[in-house]
C-alpha cells in the first residue's frame, strides 16, 4: 500500500494580517482547527480563487509559525494550487488564501455553509454519480426509503393492504444445514477421566 500523496507546509502567520485565520486557528486543538480551515477553503476554492493580493508579504515583526499537511487525496484542489505556485510565494500565498475564506465565512456565512455542504456530500464527484448509477438501477428505492414505506398508514389506522405479486411469492428454499457439518471436532483433555463422585 503506497503512502499518500502530501505536502507540509510551514509558514509565518502574522496576527495584524491573519486575524480571521487566528481566530479560527484558536478556537479548535491544532490538528481540528487545520483539518476545519482546510476542508472550508478546499471547498471556498471554486468560489473565490487565488487573486493577486494573496501574494502580498507581510512585514510585521510579530509572528507564530503554523504547520499545514495538504493531502492530495482529501484536499485536491488546494494541493494542485500549491505545487503551481510560483517558489519563494508558495507558503505565503496559501496562508493568505486561507484567511481570506475565513474572513468570507464571516461575511457571508450562508456561501461558504453552502459550498461545504456542497463538497462533504461529495456532489458531482464520482461517489455522487456511483450512488445515481446506483438508484437508477435500483428505482424502487428512493433516498434511502423503499416504494412501501412511502405509503404507510397512519399510526392507529386500521388499514389492511392486499398482497402484493412479490409479498405472495413463496421463500426460498435452501438446502437443510446436517448437524455433522456444524460440530467442529475439538480436543477435550478431560474426555478420558471416570465420572466424578461427589459425597
Amino acid at each position: 500500500m503506497t503512502k499518500p500523496e502530501s505536502l507540509v507546509i510551514r509558514e509565518r502567520l502574522y496576527p495584524d494580517m491573519h486575524e480571521s485565520l487566528v481566530e479560527v486557528l484558536g478556537k479548535y486543538p491544532r490538528q481540528a482547527g487545520n483539518q476545519v480551515v482546510l476542508a472550508m477553503s478546499e471547498a471556498c476554492l471554486s468560489l473565490w480563487p487565488i487573486t493577486e493580493a494573496d501574494y502580498n508579504v507581510s512585514d510585521g515583526a510579530e509572528f507564530q509559525k503554523v504547520k499545514f499537511t495538504l493531502t492530495k487525496a482529501r484536499y485536491p484542489k488546494l494541493f494542485a494550487l500549491y505545487r503551481a505556485l510560483p517558489r519563494g510565494v508558495k507558503g505565503q500565498a496559501i496562508i493568505n488564501l486561507l484567511n481570506r475564506h475565513q474572513m468570507m465565512r464571516q461575511a457571508d456565512p450562508g456561501k461558504v455553509s453552502d459550498a461545504l455542504n456542497q463538497a462533504l456530500l461529495g456532489e458531482g464527484t464520482s461517489a455522487a454519480r456511483g450512488a445515481e448509477h446506483k438508484a437508477e438501477a435500483h428505482p424502487e428505492v428512493v433516498s434511502g426509503r423503499s416504494a412501501a414505506e412511502d405509503d404507510v398508514p397512519p399510526v392507529g389506522s386500521n388499514v389492511t393492504k392486499p398482497l402484493t405479486s412479490a409479498a405472495a411469492e413463496a421463500p426460498e428454499m435452501h438446502p437443510a444445514v446436517r448437524s455433522e457439518d456444524l460440530e467442529e471436532e475439538m480436543f477435550d483433555p478431560l474426555a478420558d477421566l471416570p465420572p466424578m463422585e461427589f459425597s
